[in-house]
C-alpha cells in the first residue's frame, strides 16, 4: 500500500510541476510576442487635428501617441487592450470630443509604434501612462481623465 502510495504522490507531483513549466512558458511566449506594427496615420479625428508624438517614459521606452487638442482645460488618456493600438480607442474618442475633452491616445510599450518591449500585463506598462500623464500635466491640462480597456 505504501508503495502504491508513493507512486501516485510521485505521479502527480509530476503531473503538477509539468503543468507549472507548461504555464510559465505560455506566459513567457505570450509575453514577448512581436505586437509592433505600422498603424495609418491620421490627419484629423472627427475633424479635429492629430499631433503625432513620442513621450519618454522613465525607463526610456518611447511611446507613440496621438494628441487631438479639442479643450485647454479637459484631456481623456485613452489606454488600449494586450495585442491592440491605439486606434482600439477611435469609436470613445469622438464620444470624448463631443462632450468637450482633448485626447491623448498611447501606444503601450511593445505595440502599435511606440519601441518594442515584453508585455508585463501592466506592471512596466504604467509607466507608459504615467508618461502620458506627465505630458498632460505639462500640457497645462487642469482635468485629466483616463480611459482604459483591458490590461
Amino acid at each position: 500500500m505504501k508503495r502504491r502510495y508513493k507512486i501516485i504522490v510521485g505521479m502527480t507531483t509530476g503531473l503538477i510541476l509539468l503543468w507549472c513549466a507548461i504555464g510559465i512558458a505560455a506566459a513567457y511566449a505570450f509575453a514577448h510576442v512581436a505586437r509592433g506594427g505600422t498603424i495609418a496615420e491620421v490627419a484629423d479625428i472627427a475633424g479635429t487635428p492629430v499631433e503625432q508624438l513620442t513621450l519618454r517614459t522613465s525607463d526610456g521606452v518611447g511611446i507613440s501617441a496621438w494628441h487631438v487638442k479639442n479643450n485647454p482645460d479637459r484631456v481623456v488618456i485613452f489606454a488600449h487592450g494586450i495585442g491592440s493600438n491605439r486606434k482600439q480607442g477611435n469609436r470613445s474618442a469622438v464620444m470624448y470630443q463631443d462632450w468637450g475633452y482633448s485626447l491623448l491616445m498611447v501606444d503601450a510599450r511593445g505595440h502599435g509604434m511606440s519601441d518594442p518591449a515584453p508585455c508585463t500585463v501592466g506592471w512596466n506598462e504604467r509607466l507608459d501612462l504615467a508618461a502620458a500623464y506627465a505630458f498632460a500635466q505639462n500640457a497645462g491640462y487642469k482635468t485629466i481623465a483616463a480611459h482604459g480597456i483591458s490590461m
